[in-house]
């Protein structure tokens, strides 16, 4: 992207941010993961991060705490509005939206497995073969068909469909994915096409992936537990978070999404493999390591 393009594209994110914090009563104040999942489907989280701090720079923003609270890594106390919105109005919503967010990411990491559970359902409800083949067996994948990753790391499960096998991970987070290195490594190691089925990607990762011989489904929306609907209606509402109560995935959607990866893939099988191959004989990583993710726990 040229400069002049940046810049362009700084200036859009700028007015779509003072856009959504003067369009409605529950986004009068919003904090900054917040502004960035509302407005995903138009800009880059990042570049959603620098326009809000560009607009804090030039005034045409201010940020906000709730009295007496602290915030931590996963539900910070720090808000943005617009500089003339009445304080005291805020407070309310922002207490109303702290703790929802305090929910979300009390949450999250159990909804991660809910979701990868919900996936491999839709597999095998879709007479895919999978592994492991038992539910109570589904604690990650490090060995298969006799290979043995040489990493520390796993897989979620193995699909298969035509002879051809798909080494599946699933993330379910709100952000970006920050270990795919890892997840694509293993699944090259034991001869599995890596198949990322993620709720939201980073453009690098997507051509990243298709470069190395991946494949990858975008699902959009979070899936956490029916039991939680009524508070994900109101996160929904008070919060814009891309999440929905769901406990299994429509089957058109799972077969819409599943074929157009398997035809591509069916289609392109050799370069595919020959993709695959190149990566695990690099000795060097480093571009993929940096487009990935090699975040550890």
């Amino acid at each position: 992207m040229s400069q002049r393009s940046a810049e362009r594209n700084s200036e859009r994110a700028k007015q779509e941010i003072l856009r959504l914090l003067s369009s409605g009563d529950e986004t009068k104040v919003a904090y900054d993961r917040e502004i960035r999942y509302r407005l995903e489907s138009l800009f880059p989280h990042d570049d959603i991060g620098n326009a809000l701090k560009e607009l804090l720079r030039e005034g045409k923003v201010k940020r906000v705490k709730i009295p007496g609270r602290r915030g931590d890594k996963h539900a910070p106390n720090l808000f943005y509005c617009l500089p003339n919105t009445p304080y005291k109005e805020l407070i309310p919503l922002m207490r109303k939206k702290l703790e929802l967010s305090l929910f979300i990411s009390g949450v999250s990491s159990h909804m991660g497995r809910h979701a990868e559970l919900v996936w491999w359902r839709a597999f095998k409800q879709h007479n895919w073969n999978v592994y492991p083949s038992d539910e109570e067996d589904l604690q990650g994948v490090r060995e298969y068909g006799g290979r043995k990753t040489t990493q520390p790391n796993d897989i979620d499960f193995i699909a298969e469909k035509d002879g051809i096998e798909y080494g599946v991970e699933v993330k379910n987070s709100l952000g970006y994915p920050e270990d795919l290195y890892w997840k694509f490594l293993v699944a090259t190691e034991l001869k599995t096409i890596p198949l990322i089925i993620a709720r939201w990607l980073n453009p690098v990762q997507v051509q990243a992936i298709k470069e190395l011989g991946g494949a990858w489904i975008i699902y959009k929306t979070a899936i956490f537990s029916t039991t939680y609907a009524s508070l994900i209606q109101d996160t929904i509402r008070y919060l814009g978070l891309p999440v929905e109560a769901r406990d299994e995935i429509d089957p058109h959607y799972f077969q819409t999404k599943t074929n157009q990866v398997h035809q591509q893939i069916t289609a392109n099988l050799s370069s595919v493999r020959d993709k695959l191959q190149k990566f695990l004989n690099q000795t060097d990583h480093t571009e993929a390591r940096r487009k990935l993710g090699v975040k550890t726990e």
